[in-house]
C-alpha cells in the first residue's frame, strides 16, 4: 500500500514486526491510528521512527496495575492477554 496516507487500528494484534512492515510499505502514511493494540513494544527505537515518520500518531494506552495513583492517568499493561489455562 505505497500510497496509503491514513491507517486506522484499534485492539488489533498488530506485533513491531507488522508495524515496522507498514512504515517501510507506506512512505506517504501521515496519520496512524493504534489505539488498544498492546502487542506493540515501542519501548525501543521502534516508537521514535514512528514519531519522526507519522505527523498524526495515536499510540497504545499504556496502563500500570502497580499504580495506586486514583488520578494517575498514564497507565502500563504487563500482559494484554491473559495465559488461559
Amino acid at each position: 500500500m505505497p500510497k496509503l496516507r491514513h491507517l486506522s487500528m484499534s485492539g488489533n494484534l498488530l506485533t513491531n514486526v507488522g508495524l515496522d512492515a507498514i512504515l517501510e510499505g507506506c512512505l506517504l502514511l501521515e496519520s496512524l491510528y493504534l489505539q488498544n493494540c498492546f502487542h506493540l513494544d515501542l519501548s525501543g527505537s521502534l516508537e521514535k521512527r514512528c514519531r519522526d515518520q507519522i505527523k498524526d500518531l495515536t499510540l497504545p494506552t499504556v496502563i500500570d496495575e502497580n499504580c495506586d495513583d486514583e488520578d494517575n492517568d498514564s497507565f502500563y499493561l504487563d500482559s494484554p492477554i491473559e495465559n488461559e489455562a
